[in-house]
């Protein structure tokens, strides 16, 4: 009997009495930090592990038995399965979902939570102004931590996507669409809540709310960037995602620079998704933005940033922590390091580091779960539900 276990991603755990092929008995395909742990528990170190990548099927081929038991990922489809093995694997096989290979959006119900979890982690510190040369001095863990206008804004822009989109309609009419979305969410929905909305953007909700007109007023703030994490994780191309990313910021902020920091944002989350590298990820957003901060370490940004709430100059900032982080913790702390509009820099930044590392602590899940309101968190679920379809689109090429 041959186990094989299909896990997120394209990787694979193959456990075989057969594997001929370098002798070994066990062989992961494209590891993944997410997985060790899985990894350990079930073998503990009794397998030899190798790196290599998937599909490879004169490996699959050579595992010789008389029957397969094929556990997965329930995100993954048994017909990709079926098109994975059908060319190595002519005897008997029997799939089964295995709930320890959930991936992280589906262990948290969500791909919009990097982006909350940063507004949330980095609230206490936005007004402070204190920069961290050390980031281990940061605690994000602080009692005062709780949502604001940028936790209210994500999901309405998720609400939008999922809800709005027509084939037959125009541009001006999904604008219009999350332009009266975004307003029932500031002046219906959170509207007892006391949250930071910027004042231009306050006067515009009011105004829409009070005579139903929805004129966008050229900001360049960085309110387009923070609250535009969904676009980048709800489309299959890089050009439907630049456009709706354009349109999420144009109610509101049609400045160039307002459109261009959320574009960016967007892109960066398409482009980490995708399994493409931090080198790459730099060398698109500079040739495509013009962000040529990002040649600069986190370091001397941080020596030469003020306190700002701009497109311009806090988009860099949130890409470059990215850049630097080694995992989605160090992402967030080097975020609020610069010492500036801390939670909506480390929104960014964070919604960026989930798309990249596939992985949210569950120390940093749940402390902000519980900061979350009942509304939000219903709303990342349902997303995350219908867009994973967008996730796994590799799977079904």
């Amino acid at each position: 009997m041959v186990k094989i276990f299909f896990l997120v991603g394209d990787e694979l755990i193959i456990e075989s009495e057969h594997f001929t092929k370098g002798k070994q008995e066990g062989a992961i395909y494209r590891y993944s930090k997410t997985h060790k742990e899985v990894w350990d528990e079930l073998y503990k170190g009794k397998y030899k592990v190798e790196y290599d990548f998937y599909p490879r099927g004169e490996v699959i081929y050579e595992l010789c038995s008389d029957s397969y038991i094929i556990y997965k990922d329930p995100c993954i489809d048994n017909s990709y399965i079926d098109k994975c093995i059908a060319f190595g694997i002519k005897s008997k096989y029997t799939i089964i979902d295995d709930e320890r290979f959930l991936c992280h959006a589906c262990r948290t119900n969500s791909n919009i939570f990097g982006a909350i979890c940063g507004d949330i982690l980095g609230s206490t510190f936005e007004f402070e102004e204190k920069k961290y040369n050390n980031i281990s001095e940061i605690d994000l863990f602080r009692g005062g931590s709780h949502f604001t206008d940028d936790t209210v804004l994500i999901p309405a822009v998720a609400d939008w996507l999922l809800h709005d989109l027509n084939d037959y309609e125009n541009d001006d009419c999904f604008k219009e669409k999350l332009a009266k979305r975004t307003v029932d969410y500031v002046c219906r929905k959170y509207k007892n809540q006391s949250l930071d909305y910027g004042f231009n953007f306050w006067q515009w909700c009011n105004k829409a709310y009070l005579i139903d007109e929805y004129e966008p007023y050229n900001s360049f703030g960085n309110g387009s960037a923070m609250r535009v994490s969904p676009v980048g994780w709800f489309f299959d191309t890089m050009k439907e995602t630049m456009r709706f990313a354009k349109l999420s910021a144009d109610i509101t902020h049609n400045h160039p620079e307002g459109e261009k920091g959320a574009m960016c944002i967007a892109a960066a989350i398409f482009l980490a998704r995708n399994e493409k590298s931090k080198n790459g990820i730099k060398k698109y957003i500079i040739h495509t933005f013009g962000y040529s901060e990002l040649n600069l370490s986190v370091e001397v940004l941080r020596e030469k940033s003020n306190y700002s709430v701009t497109c311009q100059d806090t988009v860099p900032l949130a890409v470059a922590a990215f850049l630097e982080s080694t995992d989605f913790e160090s992402a967030i702390k080097l975020a609020i390091s610069y010492g500036s509009d801390s939670d909506t820099i480390a929104a960014m930044a964070g919604s960026i580091a989930e798309a990249y590392y596939k992985e949210i602590p569950s120390y940093i899940a749940d402390f902000c779960k519980c900061k979350l309101d009942k509304h939000a968190a219903f709303l990342c679920k349902e997303f995350f539900d219908i867009v994973k379809n967008t996730i796994y689109k590799s799977y079904n090429k």
